[in-house]
């Protein structure tokens, strides 16, 4: 593999890492801010720590899939490194 095509592997991967926690983080957003509507409520800490949790909880859950799919390209790395 060239350089170009690792480089548009590596922000595919970005993407693929980041999106099940940014999907949670956006549905628990909307959730939270029809709440807060309802609710007229504008403490700030009660949108941040609901997502907080969500997010840590999505990485937690899909934590085996994301190692997984880093070491596949850091293996992919190491190879197109050793045949410079």
């Amino acid at each position: 593999m060239n350089l170009p095509e690792l480089l548009v592997e590596a922000l595919e991967l970005a993407l693929w890492l980041a999106t099940p926690a940014l999907l949670a983080c956006i549905a628990v957003a909307a959730i939270t801010s029809v709440l807060q509507g309802k609710m007229q409520a504008s403490d700030p800490s009660i949108g941040f720590v609901p997502k907080l949790f969500v997010v840590l909880g999505t990485l937690w859950v899909s934590q085996s899939y994301l190692a997984e799919r880093l070491t596949a390209f850091a293996g992919k790395l190491l190879h197109a490194m050793a045949k410079l």
